[in-house]
């Protein structure tokens, strides 16, 4: 699959993440999954480093990782 990308987006109380993959996403905080977080957005409250995986076909590939400060 192509390296998805993330956009942020400020909201109340913290940042929508979102994925520029629609589908097959699972999103990682610290390097560490995050347990049932497969959606193409994110919503987050907390500065950390943030990123997803995109998996297709027995293949993935990893977004840089998005640290908010």
């Amino acid at each position: 699959p192509l390296k998805p990308s993330i956009l942020v987006t400020e909201i109340e109380n913290g940042f929508l993440l979102t994925s520029s993959s629609t589908i097959n996403n699972q999103w990682f905080r610290n390097s560490q999954q995050i347990p049932n977080e497969i959606n193409q957005t994110l919503t987050v409250t907390e500065n950390d480093i943030y990123s997803v995986k995109v998996n297709y076909d027995n293949c993935s590939t990893d977004s840089d990782p998005l640290e908010l400060i």
